[in-house]
């Protein structure tokens, strides 16, 4: 029995995802996306806020300020829409990320 129980464990071990802790940083990440895939628009901008404040040099920086960009013009906060658009314009993203930033601030 000892040895199918080290057997199943070294199984779940190779799977490893199974078992992933998100950190912190992108528990925030995740919990701001899903209120922004779901449509709560506005409580996304706070969460993205947070993640942005909370985050300063976050791994996941111009996606955050993009969709808090996204998030904040879906509720008609203009300004708050522009000022994140462009500081995705200001950070060190691809050239599709942007492409899209300039798009959504000229929009």
């Amino acid at each position: 029995m000892r040895v199918v129980w080290h057997y199943i464990g070294a199984a779940a071990l190779a799977c490893g995802a199974a078992w992933a802790v998100d950190t912190p940083e992108q528990a925030q990440l995740d919990f701001a996306n899903g209120l922004f895939h779901r449509g709560f628009f506005a409580e996304a901008v706070e969460e993205y806020e947070r993640y942005v404040a909370d985050y300063p040099s976050g791994a996941d920086l111009p996606t955050a300020h993009y969709r808090l960009g996204e998030a904040a013009y879906a509720v008609r906060q203009y300004e708050k829409a522009l000022a994140a658009f462009d500081h995705v314009l200001n950070l060190p993203v691809d050239d599709a990320m942007r492409r899209q930033a300039a798009l959504s601030r000229a929009e």
